[in-house]
């Protein structure tokens, strides 16, 4: 071998090399290169084929023993080639690391850029949502805003009253329908909204200090005033108004409200309630006088009656007479028990009947109610007990003689309607309160009793449990409706319990004062003594009751003197000496008050103070107070009581 050709075996075993090399870098390349890089790797397969076969056929004239110079020059371009090959193969991969890389990075971005599309993609989601509710809620809000408008708007507008909402600045916000008829606006709502109060509507207030626009933001408070409206036309409205703040959510005011009220039907109707109001006191005060006039009349003439029956009782009388005159007695007191109950109960409904309070014993007074039917019950053979039981406070505050009245309204019914047995009367105690005690009443009876039927109308005014035409027990029908109102004007209840055939029980209660118990004091009575005849200057106008006063007293051993008016009265008193005056209220001339008045102050002068006792028949409620302020001592009533009068008497000569 020659060297030429040692060079060219070298040459080419070089190229060899490099081309081995190439094909393994490209295979390197090719497993590295990308999808995108195929077309490149292709070119660089083909260039490698392209060499290969250019080795083999140098090869093939190698062994064929070539010429020299074309050879080495195939020798020498085949390493050239394999070279360069191998140099863009080894490019390429560098190349092809760069680009993987740049993809990998590329790579690595987009996957963070697609992870933060997917949420921010989420988070618009969400806010989305959000944002959706919160249109929903606002469309909701809104939606219930501008029913709440519509509503308010239809509440104003069918308010009976007239309305009207003004902001700080007096301008008009809203007014509805009845307000512009109030004032006599015809236009539209739309034609004042916006505009001021004071430019349009002129109230008396407007513009004074009584603009609720004036004060009310500083006292913050709710005002109710009556104004005198102004309308268009020029007539005044009479209303009450009420203006109240309303405030923005920091608390400031920022207008008012006024609820304008057309009170004229209201102001015409207390108009006509004060005119019926003073009509009704007139008429009270006519039904008081007449009263007062028919109790004078009425009792005038039954103490003429009365008090003669009592004088010619006192005489000799054969039994027949004696039987007549106890009938006629006895009807006459039937008769003033009658007129009694009218008075009383005309008395009450007036209204001029009054409790007169006073420490008094309750024993006492039970007792005396009940010794004032046992007459009666002993002539009906009929048992009347009283029985006060030991718990029952002996001293106490109220009213006896109502208390008294009560029991004998009761006690003369059961008396009344009970023909055998007893009649049982029982005070008791309820309770026992710090100042007070509660007494409790029992009238029982072996009676007739009370059908079921009529026990709830028995207290009635009129009405009788028997209202045929054949009534056996007679009377008026007003003593239990007297005993109700009694009872209820000291603070109590009354009640009965019936069973008809078997008897009946009345019970009722009083709230009475109590009164310390006297420690160590008897009760003594003394009878004074005079030493010298008691001279009585009597002043009556009815003869009959001159007569009657003047044969009670002298047979008591009394001087008396009549008089039969007031101005003989003052003459007698000036002309003579007397211990007691019995002055009549009502006579002809001059009356027992001016008469009084007169002698008192006659008495300024001399010093005197001669004791003074109205003889009256008026016997409406509160007549002995004015007595006492004309400036008399005590009263007493007609029909003439002896044991009153003597009483009254005896107290004033004992005090004198």
């Amino acid at each position: 071998m020659t060297i030429i050709q040692l060079i060219s075996a070298l040459l080419v075993g070089a190229g060899t090399i490099f081309l081995a090399a190439s094909i393994k870098k490209g295979l390197r390349v090719r497993r590295l290169a990308p999808h995108t890089h195929q077309q490149s790797w292709l070119i660089i397969t083909l260039l490698m084929f392209f060499f290969v076969a250019c080795y083999i056929a140098f090869v093939t004239l190698l062994v064929a023993d070539i010429p020299f110079p074309l050879e080495s020059i195939t020798g020498l371009v085949f390493l050239g080639g394999a070279f360069f090959v191998f140099l863009i193969i080894n490019m390429s991969e560098s190349t092809i690391h760069t680009i993987n890389e740049s993809e990998n990075r590329l790579r690595f971005a987009n996957d963070t850029l697609e992870t933060r599309v997917l949420e921010r993609t989420k988070e618009i989601n969400a806010t989305n949502t959000t944002l959706n509710k919160e249109i929903k809620e606002r469309t909701r809000a809104q939606n219930e805003l501008k029913n709440s408008y519509f509503e308010i708007d239809q509440l104003i507008n069918t308010a009976v009253h007239g309305i009207r909402v003004i902001d700080t600045e007096f301008n008009m916000l809203r007014v509805n329908q009845a307000f512009l008829d109030l004032i006599g606006f015809t236009g539209l709502q739309e034609e004042i909204i916006g505009k001021k109060c004071y430019d349009i509507f002129a109230g008396v207030y407007c513009g004074t200090e009584n603009c609720p626009m004036e004060f009310l933001p500083k006292t913050k408070k709710r005002l109710t005033v009556e104004v005198e409206k102004k309308r268009l036309d020029g007539s005044i409205v009479p209303c009450s108004l009420t203006a109240a703040p309303f405030f923005n959510p920091e608390g400031e005011i920022i207008g008012i409200i006024e609820d304008f009220n057309d009170i004229t039907v209201y102001r015409d109707a207390v108009l006509t309630q004060k005119v019926a109001k003073e009509a009704a006191q007139r008429a009270s005060l006519a039904k008081s006088e007449f009263l007062a006039n028919m109790s004078h009349e009425i009792r005038t003439p039954m103490n003429g009656i009365m008090g003669m029956t009592g004088l010619i009782l006192q005489t000799d009388l054969n039994p027949e007479q004696r039987e007549f005159m106890k009938i006629l007695e006895s009807s006459a007191e039937s008769l003033l028990a009658v007129i009694n109950d009218i008075l009383d109960f005309s008395k009450i409904e007036a209204g001029k009947f009054q409790l007169h309070e006073t420490p008094f014993r309750l024993a006492d007074t039970v007792e005396n109610a009940a010794h004032d039917f046992a007459g009666p019950a002993a002539e009906k053979n009929i048992e009347l007990l009283c029985r006060v039981k030991p718990n029952v406070p002996d001293h106490l505050i109220g009213d006896p003689g109502k208390i008294r009245q009560i029991l004998a309204n009761l006690i003369g019914n059961a008396i009344k309607f009970t023909e055998k047995g007893e009649v049982m009367v029982t005070a008791e105690l309820d309770q026992d309160l710090n100042n007070h005690s509660i007494i409790q009443f029992i009238v029982r009876d072996t009676g007739i009793g009370i059908p079921q039927d009529k026990i709830n109308d028995l207290f009635d005014s009129f009405t009788q449990a028997d209202t045929s035409s054949t009534r056996k027990y007679g009377g008026t029908g007003l003593g239990l409706s007297i005993a109700r109102q009694l009872v209820a004007l000291m603070g109590g209840r009354i009640g009965i319990e019936s069973v008809e055939g078997k008897g009946s029980t009345f019970t009722f209660t009083l709230r009475l004062g109590k009164q310390p118990e006297p420690q160590g004091v008897e009760d003594i009575q003394e009878t004074p003594e005079y030493s010298k005849k008691i001279r009585i200057l009597l002043a009556e106008d009815n003869l009959v009751n001159q007569k009657v006063a003047t044969n009670i007293l002298t047979k008591q051993g009394y001087e008396v003197t009549t008089a039969s008016n007031g101005l003989e009265a003052l003459k007698a008193y000036k002309s003579d000496t007397f211990d007691l005056i019995l002055m009549d209220v009502q006579m002809p001339e001059m009356d027992g008050f001016e008469a009084t008045r007169k002698i008192r102050d006659m008495e300024k002068e001399t010093g005197a103070n001669i004791p003074i006792i109205a003889l009256t028949a008026h016997d409406m409620e509160g007549y002995k107070d004015k007595c006492i302020a004309a400036g008399m001592n005590d009263h007493t009533s007609k029909p003439i009581r002896k044991d009153l009068l003597l009483n009254a008497i005896e107290n004033a000569t004992r005090t004198a």
